[in-house]
């Protein structure tokens, strides 16, 4: 894990320091559906409880720097809701919305207007709500949170571009590498699926 880690950071920084030489750059918005859910040694909660993912929505802004033909770097920065539903418990849940940032470097491979492409690299983000029901009472203070998260993230998707238009769509994996608590170890897992315009 710590080569992978070394490895997906290395990428990053490459592609941040590339970007000023970049020969297109397109900057656009982009909306999308998560399938939320949890990993880690504490995913029962110490009780044996069962989870179910949460489904949530991510919106916020995008910006591709394609600095080679085939190599290029995206950066972003999107509103996230990520979480969990306790299975068999009415209202019971844990909410975490998160302000994401994430940094990928991408592969492509152009075939006319049509841009397939996939993408690794990392992402911190930042709680800005936390919210925790048993049965419909709060059982869970601001302070039982942690409030920075980062992580790894994993896709592909494929850029369409019509004359100054780029309509984008992706779907990806983001890897939570620390805790959303601040006691228990459980980290977040989310697939993400996204549409776009870009200009």
């Amino acid at each position: 894990m710590k080569r992978i880690l070394l490895a997906v950071g290395m990428l990053c920084i490459m592609g941040l320091m590339a970007a000023p030489q970049a020969q297109a750059s397109t900057t656009g918005v982009k909306l999308g559906f998560n399938v939320a859910s949890i990993w880690g040694d504490d995913t029962g909660f110490g009780m044996g409880f069962e989870t179910e993912p949460r489904l949530g929505l991510n919106a916020g802004i995008f910006t591709q720097y394609d600095f080679m033909e085939f190599v290029g770097i995206q950066t972003e920065l999107l509103y996230t809701q990520k979480g969990i539903v306790f299975k068999d418990v009415d209202d019971t849940y844990i909410n975490m919305d998160y302000i994401e940032i994430p940094i990928m470097v991408r592969g492509m491979i152009p075939i006319g207007i049509i841009k397939p492409f996939i993408y690794a690299g990392v992402h911190v983000s930042i709680l800005v709500v936390g919210d925790a029901k048993v049965a419909g009472v709060d059982k869970l203070d601001w302070e039982d949170f942690n409030t920075f998260d980062w992580g790894l993230v994993f896709g592909g998707g494929v850029d369409l571009t019509l004359g100054p238009i780029v309509l984008h769509t992706d779907l990806r994996y983001t890897l939570g590498m620390r805790s959303g608590d601040a006691d228990l170890d459980i980290k977040n897992g989310v697939f993400f699926i996204d549409v776009g315009v870009g200009f």
